[in-house]
């Protein structure tokens, strides 16, 4: 064999084995290219399709089933009696010769879907859009776990202000219900190139791409000239956008950073002025034909070049006899240095109607704007819940997940939503916003209670609410800006009327907020409530139906759970190895209920007993231990990725609710471990993990198990030239 022809035979061996890139390799995720569009074996897609994930309406989903050119069925998702169940056909999703396809999810309505197979299984797909189980349609825990959620996403982008000076900086506020996503930025008549120096990211055709979007997109305005400009913000991978408009322009002496103020008739407002640094001036609200006019005497106390001016528009007039400066304070630094009601005092509250502004300075008029009040309401309360042991952390650090089942122990969690009130509330006794929200409970105002939903005797028991706050039970979060008080309540101190003492298991209360139309804000009762059921604080192991455990002799061994106590909430683990307590773990609760312990079952040699035992929760579960290849015989491939996890946290709005992709580092499976159909009870997985995240690239068992192979063959080969004299 002459040397030229080991050549060819060595090319042709690494061109099998994909070991020379003539091309993508079918089954690798490949990481997405600058214009953050994700590119797989010459397929364009925004995500890879996964169970137990929210996807958003408009993205294009990327899955590869088990066999090619075969034809899925795409079905609706229904909840029947608590159980997920395959409902309606909605299209048909036809896997090329590469067992791939990439789903349009524009058309699909917002809810949850499954994939079925060409038997007519539900299909479990992992975070690559890779088949990696299927179960009967029957088995209803099965189609909860492979199912997937299409979500509508909110999307708006308001400038902070209308108006900026050139040089300066400007924030653009983005609404969402989503976390963090891609924006691309256009406007006519100004160039990508311009467009990436005011908001940075990267270049496109038409604008400027800006990644991990969520709260904010700052704008540089050092080079801009004056004029009005309007702005595009496009969702990379969905069908929204938002467009602002703003007006660059030289600043003058004084101004309005917003000229037109909204606010409900008795709530607080801030209203802001830009200034030279140290100036003084004189800010007018209203008029005598609207029956209140206030002249405020202001001065820019820190020379920050900014006064932020607040009205509490529930005192302003005068209507307690205190005085209009009671009515109006300054943000420290600034400093008001007179207030005057230039009409009679007030009998109730701003009424709702438009109240003239302006400001002057030097005795010469500076800018105008209007100040918009509108009638209150209370529109509607959401119960959550979050951890027993967070109650002591503040608001943002709570795990707070919306919900009508909470466990007994846990935090139960009241967001009213109101306008109208919180003036009431500020000007309520009280060192601190619980105790101003005590005060106004008590007091003719408002009302805050629980109940039974069902007789006891003649009675209902109801909350005591008087005690309660003196068990340091509640705590009240209010929230101006966004219209929402957050109440939050420590059950197992709560006291209770009418012969109960405490919160039952079971137990369905309705919890109630009515603002009364004694308080002078409103002119009738305005009460909202929910319903929330009490739930015994359970957790369970997932086994199977031989009722065992099946853990690989693996250092990322998986038990999965479920539990009925808050998400976010810490469950302990500890596993003993026949009989001898031999390690420990925490985990934390999924979003759904869910959570997974990974065990060091690496020097543990098969078939050792193990049990795992829950703290806390009387849960056990035993087995033996596998070697990491063996099958326990029961019908269904597992799925070992995790799920995405959903968690709603404060981030100064009412309630944000932040989708993220769970970041716990999966091992790969050696080989498939079947399972009850349905249930994760065990991860078969190799000694080494590896980084399963969307966007890298990775490789599948089955073509590394060829390459492995080849590159034994290509061994020989090489061996074989070598002895050629």
């Amino acid at each position: 064999m002459t040397e030229t022809t080991h050549a060819s035979i060595l090319v042709s061996l690494l061109l099998c084995a994909g070991l020379v890139a003539t091309g993508p390799v079918s089954g690798v995720a490949l990481a997405g290219h600058d214009d953050g569009e994700h590119h797989h074996d010459g397929y364009d897609f925004d995500a890879n399709l996964t169970s137990s994930v929210v996807h958003w309406q408009g993205q294009d989903l990327y899955v590869q089933g088990n066999a090619s050119e075969v034809t899925y069925e795409l079905h609706s998702v229904s909840d029947s009696g608590g159980q997920a169940t395959v409902d309606e056909f909605v299209d048909t999703v036809t896997l090329d010769e590469r067992a791939s396809a990439v789903v349009d999810s524009s058309s699909l309505e917002p809810g949850e879907y499954v994939l079925l197979d060409d038997e007519d299984r539900v299909v479990r797909t992992n975070d690559r859009g890779v088949q990696t189980g299927t179960a009967p349609q029957s088995d209803t825990d099965a189609v909860d776990e492979a199912a997937f959620r299409i979500a509508e996403q909110e999307f708006s982008v308001t400038p902070e202000q209308d108006t900026s000076a050139p040089g300066s900086s400007l924030d653009f506020d983005v609404d969402s219900n989503r976390g963090e996503y891609d924006v691309e930025i256009t406007a006519t008549d100004v160039s990508s190139g311009e467009l990436r120096e005011i908001f940075g990211g990267t270049e496109t055709d038409d604008g400027t791409r800006v990644s991990e979007v969520s709260d904010e997109i700052e704008a540089d305005l050092t080079d801009v000239d004056t004029g009005t400009y309007t702005f595009t913000f496009s969702v990379t991978d969905t069908d929204e956008d938002s467009t602002a408009t703003i007006t660059v322009s030289e600043a003058e002496e004084m101004a309005f950073v917003d000229d037109n103020v909204r606010a409900a008739a008795g709530d607080t407002r801030t209203i802001d002025i830009s200034t030279e640094p140290g100036d003084s001036g004189t800010l007018v609200v209203g008029s005598a034909d609207k029956g209140y006019r206030a002249e405020v005497e202001f001065e820019d106390g820190d020379d920050d070049g900014r006064v932020s001016l607040t009205v509490n528009t529930f005192l302003a007039g005068n209507r307690t006899g205190s005085g209009e400066r009671t009515a109006w304070s300054a943000d420290d630094g600034d400093v008001i240095t007179g207030v005057d009601l230039t009409t009679p005092a007030l009998d109730e509250h701003l009424a709702a109607t438009d109240y003239e502004m302006a400001v002057n300075s030097g005795g010469e008029l500076q800018d105008v704007g209007l100040f918009d009040l509108h009638e209150p309401s209370v529109s509607n309360l959401t119960l959550r819940t979050a951890p027993e042991r967070q109650y002591e952390d503040s608001l943002s650090e709570m795990t707070r997940t919306r919900t009508d089942r909470v466990a007994v122990d846990d935090v139960l969690i009241a967001d009213v939503n109101a306008t109208g009130v919180f003036g009431l509330l500020d000007a309520q006794p009280g060192d601190d916003d619980t105790e101003r929200f005590r005060s106004l409970v008590g007091s003719r105002n408002a009302s805050f209670w629980l109940e039974l939903d069902e007789t006891l005797g003649n009675q209902q028991p109801r909350l005591d609410t008087a005690e309660s706050f003196e068990n340091d039970a509640i705590r009240a979060y209010p929230d101006p800006e966004n219209g929402t008080i957050t109440v939050v309540m420590d059950e197992a101190s709560l006291a209770f009327r009418n012969g109960q003492s405490s919160i039952q298991t079971g137990e369905r209360y309705e919890v109630w907020f009515e603002l009364d139309g004694d308080s002078a804000v409103v002119s009738s009762d305005q009460p909202v409530s929910s319903t929330v059921e009490f739930t015994e604080r359970t957790a369970t192991i997932e086994t199977g139906e031989s009722d065992q455990l099946w853990l690989p002799a693996t250092r990322n061994a998986t038990v999965d759970g479920s539990t009925t106590v808050a998400p976010g909430t810490e469950i302990g683990f500890n596993y003993r190895l026949d009989g001898l307590l031999s390690g420990a773990t925490e985990t934390e609760v999924r979003s759904n209920g869910t959570f997974a312990a990974l065990v060091d079952l690496s020097d543990t040699d098969p078939g050792t007993n193990v049990s795992v035992s829950l703290r806390d929760f009387d849960a056990e579960a035993g087995g033996v231990v596998q070697a990491a290849s063996e099958k326990p015989s029961e019908p269904m491939t597992p799925i070992t990725e995790s799920p995405i996890t959903t968690t709603e946290r404060s981030t100064g709005d009412a309630t944000e609710t932040t989708t993220e992709e769970t970041t716990e580092t999966t091992a790969e499976p050696v080989e498939p471990t079947t399972t009850t159909a349905g249930t994760v009870t065990a991860t078969n997985a190799s000694d080494e993990p590896r980084d399963t995240t969307a966007g890298n690239t990775t490789e599948d068992g089955a073509g590394f198990t060829v390459g492995v192979a080849l590159l034994a063959l290509l061994g020989v080969v090489l061996l074989g030239v070598r002895r050629q004299p």
